[in-house]
């Protein structure tokens, strides 16, 4: 359910034009596909975020993203996400 909450909060962003709040839950969604082992989709997720930035900016931006740590449960990423990228209530 939370992934599906983080898809939504994508095309939202996308909808509304907000693209680097876009790369940042797609980041997030990335960090949550490699805590439950899909290691390589996170890795295209992130490669495919790198591309996006490097073609809208040259490279210019990076966006902050936060490595999750074994004792975060999920709900602490979501909530952290949420504060940080001013989708306080979107689930």
């Amino acid at each position: 359910m939370a992934y599906a909450k983080q898809v939504l909060a994508m095309v939202r962003n996308h909808a509304e034009g907000e693209n680097e709040q876009f790369l940042t839950v797609a980041l997030q969604a990335a960090a949550v596909a490699a805590r439950r082992g899909h290691r390589s989709v996170a890795e295209d997720i992130r490669t495919a975020v790198k591309k996006a930035q490097s073609e809208s900016s040259g490279g210019a931006w990076l966006l902050p993203f936060h490595l999750v740590s074994r004792s975060e449960t999920l709900q602490d990423c979501l909530n952290r996400a949420t504060q940080h990228s001013g989708l306080m209530n979107w689930y």
